[in-house]
């Protein structure tokens, strides 16, 4: 188990960016993607399909998304979705 804000600096520390957000109507959660240094959307919340290429060029992002998956709460203890 890791909290979103150490999640967020192994982000950082791997040269990334990152996006939260809160979604839902009843049940609310919060969503994680991982950006490129321009912002664009590289992994998390919002896909599960990707070309092999894109795996290749974010390699890192990828590894930290598989390692982390259903293991990143936030301070209110809600699991994290990406």
């Amino acid at each position: 188990m890791i909290t979103l804000k150490e999640f967020k600096k192994l982000i950082k520390e791997a040269g990334y960016k990152y996006k939260t957000y809160i979604s839902g109507y009843y049940n609310k959660h919060r969503f994680l993607q991982i950006l490129d240094k321009e912002n664009n959307f590289i992994c998390g919340a919002g896909a599960n399909v990707y070309t092999q290429e894109t795996i290749n060029q974010y390699k890192e992002a990828f590894n930290l998304i598989n390692t982390y998956k259903d293991k990143v709460y936030d301070k209110e203890g809600d699991k994290v979705l990406f």
